[in-house]
């Protein structure tokens, strides 16, 4: 049944110009992405607006499969999760796989990066919104509540 709906999307749907222009678009983005992080690489320093460039990035291709091709974009997303898959499976194989020397304690420290993450990004939103200079007009957070809801 699955590799039918594979079947239908990739020479049906393919056919379509839109699919072309969205291959195209997102060819564009990972482009642009990688010669970006050359740029970032080669400049030495790092940054958040850096990071954030990955981010809008990643958002354009998903938005815009949503727009125009939300069958491809299904197809495409499950086709990278497989890819994600075989390499952790040939990580595993190849290289020594991480093994706890101590398996008889509670293994709350695993969860230790989840929660430095957590904490810190409230400690940043903490501090951005008591010591932060640019404020946003309260009618472009509305727009944005607006956009969000519906």
């Amino acid at each position: 049944m699955v590799f039918d709906y594979i079947d239908y999307i990739w020479h049906r749907r393919a056919q379509w110009p839109d699919t072309y222009i969205l291959l195209a678009f997102w060819s564009l983005n990972v482009l642009a992405s990688i010669c970006f992080g050359v740029f970032v690489t080669f400049q030495g320093t790092s940054s958040t607006i850096h990071r954030k460039f990955f981010h809008v990035t990643s958002s354009l291709i998903f938005i815009s499969g949503l727009f125009f091709d939300r069958d491809f974009i299904w197809l495409s997303g499950w086709l990278m999760f497989c890819i994600f898959i075989i390499i952790e499976l040939d990580s595993g194989i190849f290289l020594p796989l991480f093994l706890s020397p101590n398996d008889k304690s509670p293994h709350l420290y695993h969860l230790a990066g989840v929660a430095a993450v957590g904490v810190g990004d409230s400690v940043a939103a903490i501090v951005g919104s008591t010591y932060g200079t640019t404020r946003w007009p309260r009618f472009v957070i509305l727009q944005m509540l607006i956009h969000v809801r519906y």
